[in-house]
Parts: C-alpha cells; sequence; structure tokens
C-alpha cells in the first residue's frame, strides 16, 4: 500500500541541504568513497558528510564512524554497503530523522526469493520511520541545479527541462553523456532501480508540476500499475510530452529484466497500443529517446511536416538527397517539390553545372560562399509549401575538402542564418573521419539552438514523431 508523501520529500532528493554518503572509506577506493569524491568535485553547495566505521578522512572531510555522530541529520542518504547491512542503516536514518534513502546496493528482490524477503524488511523499517528510499540497486539523481552529479561521473549535466526517470542506472550513465554530447540540458534525472518505495508513479506525479520540467524521457522494465500510469500520461498530454523506452518488449529482452530489476512486464500489444492512446510517445532506443526530447527542447513549437532538404555542401549531394528523401518519406514526412519561382531564385544564384533546385536542394558544393549559402537558405526558408529546413553537414568530408576552419565558418553561418530564418532548421551532422570535430560542430551548434543529429534517419523520425505527438495533443 501506498503512503502519502510529505511535501518536503522531493525538496530533499533534488535540493537537500546536506547529504551523507554511508560507507565512504577514508582510503578513498570504494563507491561510496567515489559518490562523495563526485558531489565535492561538482561543488554541491551544502553539508557534506563521509560516514565508514574506519574513521578518518576523505578530502579533508572527517570521515564518521556512524550516522548517529553527525552534527545534523542529514536530508538524503547514499548507502553504498553490504545489502546485509541495510536494514541497520535504515535503523540509523530513522533516528536521524533522515528524508530519503538512496541505496545503491545490489542484492535484493533482483535475486530472488531471499534478497526479496531482504528488499521488504528494509522497506518496511524505512516506512515505520517516516524515510522514504529510492532503489535498491540504483545509482540515484542528478540534480544540476543544486550541483548534484549522476553517481560518480565527473562531469555534471547541463540544466535545463528536460527530466529523465530510468530503472537503469547504466542507461541513465548513458544518458547524461549523450546530453553532455548533444546539447540536451536536464531540469532532474533518477535512476529508481528496483523502485522497492519511490518509483515512476511518485516521481511522475511530482514533475508533472515541476515548474523547472518541460518534457519528461523515460526508460522502465516494469509497470507495477499500468492503469495509473496511463491516466497520468492522459493528465501530462498536450502540457508536457513524455518519451518512454521500454525495456524487456521481447522474450530475451523479458528474460533480461527478471534477473535486472526482478520485475514481471507488461506485454508489448498492451504497451503500445495504451500509449498511443495517452498521448505519450514509444521508442524503442535511448539514442531514439535522447533524439525525441533534444527535438522537444530545442523546437518546442514547431508543427508540420513538409522539408526543404539541403545538401551538397562538400559537393555530392545529389544521390545523398535522393536518399534522404525516401528515409523522410518513409518516416511520414513530406520532401515537396520546390515552386518554379523558388527554384528560378536559386538557379540565378547557382551555376548550371552539378546543381540541383528543386527540392533537395543540391548545392553542388559551393558553400565555401557564405553570402551564396545564406541566400539559399532564406530562399528555401521562403517556399510556403515548406514547413523545416533540413541541412546536411557532412562534417569529415567538408574538412576534408575545404579545411577544419572552414566547417567552423559554416557552423557559426549556421547559427546566424538560423535566427533569422522564417521557418526553424535543424541540422544533420556526420563525423566521417572527423569525429572530434564534429563532436566541437555538433556542441556549438546545440549551445545555439539548434537541433543536431548524428543522421538523416534519426532526424526524419524524431521530426516524424514530434508531429504525431502534437496530434496526439490537439483537443
Amino acid at each position: 500500500m501506498e503512503i502519502s508523501i510529505k511535501e518536503d520529500v522531493f525538496s530533499a532528493i533534488f535540493s537537500p541541504r546536506s547529504i551523507a554518503v554511508i560507507g565512504a572509506s577514508a582510503n578513498g577506493e570504494n563507491i561510496g568513497a567515489n559518490y562523495f569524491r563526485a558531489l565535492v568535485r561538482a561543488g554541491f553547495m551544502g553539508n557534506l558528510y563521509p560516514v565508514s566505521q574506519g574513521g578518518g578522512h576523505l578530502l579533508g572531510y572527517q570521515v564518521y564512524r556512524d550516522l548517529r555522530a553527525l552534527p545534523e541529520g542529514p536530508d538524503y542518504c547514499i548507502v553504498a554497503v553490504p545489502a546485509s547491512s541495510v536494514p541497520d542503516v535504515i535503523d540509523s536514518c530513522v533516528e536521524r530523522k533522515v528524508k530519503v534513502v538512496q541505496i545503491y546496493t545490489a542484492g535484493f528482490a533482483e535475486m530472488g526469493t531471499d534478497g526479496a524477503h531482504l528488499q521488504s524488511e528494509v522497506v518496511r523499517r524505512a516506512r515505520e520511520g517516516d524515510v522514504r528510499i529510492i532503489g535498491p540497486n540504483c545509482m540515484g539523481i542528478c540534480s544540476p541545479g543544486a550541483r548534484i552529479p549522476f553517481g560518480t561521473m565527473d562531469k555534471i549535466a547541463e540544466t535545463g527541462p528536460v527530466a529523465f526517470l530510468s530503472q537503469s542506472g547504466g542507461l541513465t550513465g548513458d544518458m547524461v553523456l549523450l546530453g553532455l554530447e548533444r546539447g540536451i540540458r536536464f531540469s532532474k534525472i533518477v535512476s529508481f532501480g528496483n523502485g522497492c518505495d519511490l518509483d515512476i508513479h511518485q516521481f511522475l506525479d511530482f514533475l508533472s508540476g515541476d515548474n523547472e520540467t518541460g518534457i519528461i524521457g523515460a526508460y522502465v522494465e516494469d509497470v507495477r500499475d499500468g492503469g495509473r500510469l496511463m491516466q497520468q500520461l492522459r493528465d501530462l498530454r498536450g502540457r508536457k510530452p513524455v518519451v518512454l523506452c521500454k525495456g524487456g518488449m521481447t522474450e530475451p529482452g523479458t528474460r533480461a529484466t527478471m534477473s535486472h530489476t526482478g520485475s514481471l512486464t507488461l506485454s508489448p500489444q498492451r504497451w503500445s497500443g495504451a500509449l498511443t492512446q495517452a498521448g505519450a510517445i514509444s521508442v524503442d532506443s535511448l539514442e531514439a529517446l535522447a533524439d525525441m526530447v533534444l527535438i522537444f527542447q530545442q523546437l518546442p513549437y514547431h508543427y508540420g511536416r513538409r522539408v526543404a532538404l539541403v545538401s551538397g555542401l562538400s559537393g555530392g549531394g545529389g544521390g545523398i538527397g535522393v536518399i534522404a528523401s525516401d528515409t523522410c518519406s518513409r518516416a511520414g514526412l513530406v520532401v515537396p517539390r520546390f515552386s518554379s519561382e523558388t527554384q528560378d531564385k536559386l538557379q540565378r544564384l547557382l551555376p548550371q553545372v552539378g546543381v540541383i533546385v528543386q527540392n533537395p536542394l543540391d548545392l553542388g558544393g559551393k558553400s565555401s560562399n557564405a553570402e551564396l549559402l545564406e541566400s539559399c537558405l532564406h530562399i528555401c526558408a521562403g517556399e510556403p509549401q515548406v514547413d523545416i529546413l533540413m541541412v546536411d553537414l557532412h562534417v569529415g568530408k567538408l574538412a576534408d575538402v575545404a579545411g577544419e576552419q572552414q566547417v567552423r565558418n559554416i557552423s557559426l553561418l549556421l547559427t546566424k542564418v538560423a535566427q533569422s530564418l522564417s521557418k526553424p532548421m535543424i541540422v544533420v551532422a556526420k563525423p566521417g573521419l572527423a569525429p572530434h570535430l564534429c563532436l566541437e560542430i555538433q556542441q556549438y551548434l546545440a549551445q545555439n539552438g539548434l537541433a543536431v543529429f548524428p543522421s538523416i534517419g534519426q532526424a526524419a523520425r524524431a521530426l516524424a514523431l514530434l508531429n504525431v505527438w502534437k496530434e496526439l495533443s490537439l483537443p
């Protein structure tokens, strides 16, 4: 039976005044010490307390031998001790009136009957003492605004409108890295593992009313109350987009899910149909989830399926344009033929040889002329039959043809033009043999408000699903 959540619980999770890491040894060689080190490096502004039976000092902080010896009862505790010791730790948390305990430790319900009994005992003690639990078997939270990194990661996520919930700690870490790579900015991140107390339902309820969160992504392997989840999604419909990736949708995946979190799953048929009816977006990979939250973040108000494709910045864009057209069409987008007026304008600017002006637009390698490229983009945006521009930027090929600085110059131009276009623009940045330069360009474009994708297929699918969500949200 679920118990009500006090108002200060989520403040203790995402904006704690103090954090204790239980199991952070002075020698700095265990997971608890790594958690503590990450908090110090991230610049957490509250009080930090390492706790370990050996005592001593860690990074200049006194290591307390017991939670009861702390000068205050911390808001939030991270527990990284053996599973058999966790019940006693919960008792000490109850004594110190800790609000929330995140249990990193595995060895509970995911391990079978004995682990399930131990997990039930932990929940019983916590609930009797008015302590809430995240986990067990989880990496916990990331709260960029409070300078709390995810787990033991050295880098902290950028602050922004995207919240991410996940049963998997590993996938959550991957999502943080994807965010840093692709410019996704986060309000809150939670890895809740077994979800023995606080799980996706409680966090969705909170995020529904959280002013810092405008987009919600989630990875789940089981849903204990499918009816409640669908009602939560219906309540969010049209207000905050929700993108869900579900593990365990195949027979091997279901087996892996049961061994990962000790949970049963919904059938694939029930899942996909129910999500559509509830107005949420279903994806089948973490990369697709990242694509969707990124496009919602960068293009929150866009609606329209008609695409102008701009290729050939480094030459040889004809075949690329053909494949891009097929890819967009298969995704549910439209690549309309430019009007004769638009084609005439482009033809007057561009030479006859090596250029195609019908849509896709093949620039034939003429992008080195910044003024010419800017004019072409404005003409494409002015086409009445177009809703959005998609620019194919092959970073590796362009760097080989024109040099790295020219790639940077074009990126600078794209950010400048995007701010003055009458319609939105997205960029496909492919690395080729220049992955480090591509990452630099991708991050620069993202920081300047452009949605950037690693492939035309990913861009087309994200844009199509963005329109699906807009249509599902119509009254």
